[in-house]
């Protein structure tokens, strides 16, 4: 995903008032905005000049945090300088800024602004930003919004069998791949119990208010396998995907709902993701 972050002015003065678990997290947002080559603008200079950033991070008052203070500041060393007065300014206007994408390293919880100092939480700010995005942005981004799903070579074909306009779709697209997403640790731990797709479909139903079923014609079953190598074993095994969502918003007719196909998160398999194979028309 195309997106820049800006380390605000009221990040170094919130830094020193945060808990080791919290640095710990924001570090852990710095390394995946690193990892995948986004953007982080840092006037590196301006924040060690700062009196309660810099009378912190040298300080030798909480001997605890001394580690985590020094890899704070190599992570640190690899943000980019933003020069630009006026790209700046936009980027610390980051809760209001649509296009290009921006979101501010901060840790200030406000409904309005797109504040950020966790994975979880930028996560949330880009799937905002994947709601309003066009198709073919929409596709480039599926794997970067949802690092706990497996998308399917088909999945980027199928978004063309819609059959209601993109646009007034996509936001409850982005709702169900984020329930899917974070069920993940519940679908590997349904599958290591050995629970049938019946009852996986009826409890991820239950906890996300979504509505979800197996298949119900097991005549057609062949076109839901897909064929994967077991990482631990060595060996491929078939794996059914035949677990569906459905769009209740267009639960109008039966034959035309769109539906998201998906088979659970097991260990093993494609990384533990959960394997989604089609977002689109009944899969037939």
């Amino acid at each position: 995903m195309n997106i820049q972050a800006i380390w605000t002015d009221e990040l170094t003065k919130q830094l020193p008032e945060q808990g080791q678990e919290k640095i710990i997290e924001f570090m852990e947002l710095l390394d995946l905005l690193n990892d995948n080559m986004l953007a982080i603008n840092l006037d590196l200079e301006g924040a060690y000049e700062s009196e309660d950033f810099a009378g912190w991070i040298y300080s030798r008052k909480e001997p605890e945090l001394a580690d985590v203070k020094k890899e704070l500041m190599i992570r640190m060393s690899k943000c980019c300088h933003c020069e630009d007065i006026e790209i700046k300014q936009q980027m610390m206007e980051a809760g209001k800024a649509r296009n290009p994408k921006y979101f501010a390293l901060d840790f200030r919880e406000e409904d309005n602004c797109n504040y950020a100092a966790s994975v979880e939480r930028a996560y949330e700010i880009c799937r905002r930003y994947l709601g309003t995005e066009s198709k073919s942005e929409f596709k480039a981004d599926l794997e970067f919004c949802f690092p706990d799903i497996y998308f399917d070579k088909t999945v980027s074909g199928s978004l063309n069998s819609i059959n209601r306009k993109f646009e007034e779709i996509r936001t409850e697209i982005v709702e169900h791949l984020t329930a899917l997403n974070n069920y993940k640790q519940k679908f590997i731990k349904q599958v290591k119990e050995k629970k049938g797709y019946r009852e996986i479909a009826m409890e991820f139903q239950r906890d996300s208010g979504i509505e979800c079923s197996p298949q119900g014609d097991k005549k057609r079953i062949k076109v839901f396998m897909r064929e994967f190598v077991n990482e631990r074993t060595g060996k491929k095994e078939n794996i059914n995907c035949e677990l569906h969502t459905k769009f209740k918003r267009f639960n109008i007719d039966k034959d035309k709902q769109d539906r998201i196909y998906f088979a659970p998160a097991r260990e093993g398999i494609c990384s533990g993701k959960v394997i989604l194979i089609h977002i689109g028309d009944h899969l037939k």
